[in-house]
């Protein structure tokens, strides 16, 4: 090594030293004797305020406190310390600065898990880790309702209630129940409903006393059952047709009760009665059994057509039993205006038909608008073909809404849209909602021609045939083409054209320029290609006019050239 590279590390550290002492000595006295610049981390301690916090409101929190110690023994200021908690347990803030005494805090709560649990804390500053804290999250109940006794066989309704301890029910906690005898329980485990309650059901088979047992984590509780010998006779129900159609055909199903004794023997002359709710109708509502044990009664919808499930229930001798049986075939359907504009009121309509398509007439039906429209309309009623409106207001600014129809049980919800510059057309000429995947035409809401009528664009199709959307055309061969989709009755119509240049692309371009370009518009145009598109128009005898409709340019092309064709016709 020669002499001058010995004297300048010589000198470097001699700077880097007189450099450190003089921050040592101008940097200590702010902090009240914290660490120096140069110390490290070497050790930091966790404790917690508590460590039992509950799932309420009260007593559900606990302090974090981390000290944070420097290399040189002194507490360190502005380390950057992290929390770091298991089980959902929430801490805020996750990151802080310790202060001049070293020390940071936090907050650590229970979050959105109200289950009982032990949770463990960490604190971590420049990858040195503290001790484990331990806090134990609890409070959160669990209760049963259980009968004082069940007959053999038979099946009853066992609840399950978590609460926390605020005594509010929690929702989302896995329930275990479980017979100290091995009787049958369904579901072995169940999770609780918004409500608190768990549901379960007991079909015991194995007589004598009987302990439920439920359970979640930290907590459980017992309840006594007593499973008796059958004193009653009991019953076994078939319906004909699980389902039955809202139509004239199929509409009926035949309920069947056989009325057993305890020993299974079937018992005659046995008063039985049927009852079906959510507006069914059951006929006859009494009987009795015959030599054989049973009777049998017909259900059909009644004057509710409503999609829905009706459940018979059958008594006889105090003992009851139930079978579900669905209504389906009615169908919601709204119909679709062409457009919702900002701030106008437009006339909606909903169908309903039975499953044979017939129209439901002179039914109430409940309409509720939510989101960025609204309905003064809640209760309308169905005309002879089964047809009930109400108006829509579209807000002032563009967005979603959502319109649910109710009639008798049944409801369907649909999503429309206020303001789209472009509404979808079906193959039949009538208005979709802007969430139909299928479209053969648009409608342009936004740029009228003279007589405030609108231009409709043929969406093209991705299907080989005549209209799909790889095929070019010299100029020429455009107007077969408008032919050949006027014969297919393209959206219902007959009176497509090529589109000129001037009134018809024009008005698009401008419609495309208002929305803020090609890319806030593409979705109601699948299948475009990249290209020009011919115009209907012209220049002299061997050139034509085509348009761009991505990039808005409009340019002079020869006749014979073969480019893409999107047809337009003037319509509502």
């Amino acid at each position: 090594m020669s002499v001058l590279v010995r004297w300048r590390n010589a000198l470097s550290l001699i700077f880097s030293l007189f450099f450190v002492g003089l921050l040592a000595s101008c940097g200590g006295g702010d902090d009240g004797g914290g660490s120096s610049a140069a110390a490290t981390v070497k050790s930091i301690s966790l404790v917690a305020s508590t460590d039992n916090i509950s799932t309420g409101q009260t007593n559900g929190t606990a302090k974090l406190t981390a000290t944070v110690m420097g290399s040189d023994g002194k507490p360190m200021r502005n380390a950057f310390v992290t929390f770091n908690a298991n089980g959902n347990a929430v801490v805020q803030p996750l990151a802080v600065a310790t202060d001049a005494s070293g020390i940071a805090t936090a907050t650590l709560t229970y979050g959105a898990d109200k289950t009982n649990r032990t949770v463990n804390v960490t604190a971590v500053a420049s990858k040195v880790s503290s001790n484990s804290v331990n806090i134990k999250i609890g409070g959160t109940t669990v209760s049963l309702s259980v009968p004082a006794s069940i007959e053999n066989d038979n099946t009853a309704d066992i609840d399950a209630t978590v609460n926390d301890a605020d005594g509010h029910p929690v929702e989302g906690v896995s329930v275990s129940l479980v017979s100290s005898i091995g009787n049958s329980i369904s579901p072995p485990s169940q999770v609780t409903e918004s409500n608190g309650v768990a549901g379960f059901a007991i079909t015991p088979s194995t007589l004598g006393a009987d302990t439920l047992t439920a359970s979640i984590t930290g907590a459980s509780v017992s309840q006594p059952l007593t499973v008796t010998t059958p004193t009653a006779n009991t019953i076994a129900l078939t319906a004909s047709q699980p389902q039955i159609q809202s139509g004239a055909s199929n509409n009926q199903s035949t309920i069947t009760a056989t009325v057993k004794s305890a020993g299974g023997t079937l018992l005659a002359n046995v008063p039985i009665t049927f009852v079906a709710n959510n507006n069914g109708s059951i006929t006859p509502s009494s009987t009795t059994t015959d030599a054989h044990g049973s009777a049998t009664a017909t259900l059909t919808y009644g004057a509710d057509r409503s999609n829905r499930e009706i459940k018979v229930t059958v008594t006889a001798n105090g003992v009851s039993r139930s079978i579900p049986v669905e209504v389906v075939g009615t169908t919601l359907s709204i119909n679709w205006p062409y457009e919702t504009p900002l701030g106008a009121t437009t006339q909606y309509s909903v169908s309903v038909v039975d499953k044979d398509g017939n129209p439901i007439e002179s039914v109430p039906v409940s309409i509720s608008v939510t989101g960025n429209a609204s309905s003064p309309d809640s209760s309308p009623t169905t005309n002879p073909s089964g047809v009930a409106y109400f108006n829509v207001l579209g807000a002032n600014s563009k967005g979603l809404f959502s319109i649910a129809v109710t009639y008798g049980e049944q409801q369907e919800s649909f999503n429309g849209a206020v303001g789209d510059p472009f509404t979808k057309i079906d193959a039949n000429g009538n208005a979709l909602p802007y969430t139909a995947t299928s479209w053969a035409a648009v409608r342009d809401n936004v740029t009228t021609i003279l007589g405030g009528e609108h231009l409709w664009w043929e969406i093209k199709a991705d299907d080989g045939g005549p209209r799909d959307w790889k095929d070019t055309y010299n100029l020429d061969a455009t107007f077969p083409y408008a032919d050949t989709a006027n014969g297919l009755k393209l959206a219902g119509f007959t009176d497509w054209v090529v589109p000129d240049s001037g009134g018809d692309y024009e008005s698009l371009l401008q419609t495309i320029k208002s929305e803020g370009g090609w890319s806030m518009v593409q979705q109601w145009f699948p299948f475009t290609q990249q290209d020009f598109y011919w115009s209907s128009t012209s220049v002299g005898l061997f050139d034509g006019i085509g348009v761009n409709v991505i990039s808005g340019d409009v340019n002079e092309l020869p006749s014979g050239g073969s480019l893409p064709v999107r047809l337009v016709r003037t319509g509502k």
